[in-house]
């Protein structure tokens, strides 16, 4: 969290932007069923 918050600060993004659109990317991703893996098996 540290690294990409310095990032943010550095390219002047709002960290609350970059984190809200991710999101979007992920519901966007879910719906269309693009999200698949073993991470929630571990």
């Amino acid at each position: 969290m540290w690294y990409i918050s310095n990032l943010c600060t550095e390219l002047n993004f709002s960290l609350e932007d970059v984190a809200l659109q991710n999101l979007e990317k992920l519901k966007l991703r879910s719906a269309k069923g693009r999200i698949s893996g073993s991470g929630d098996d571990r």
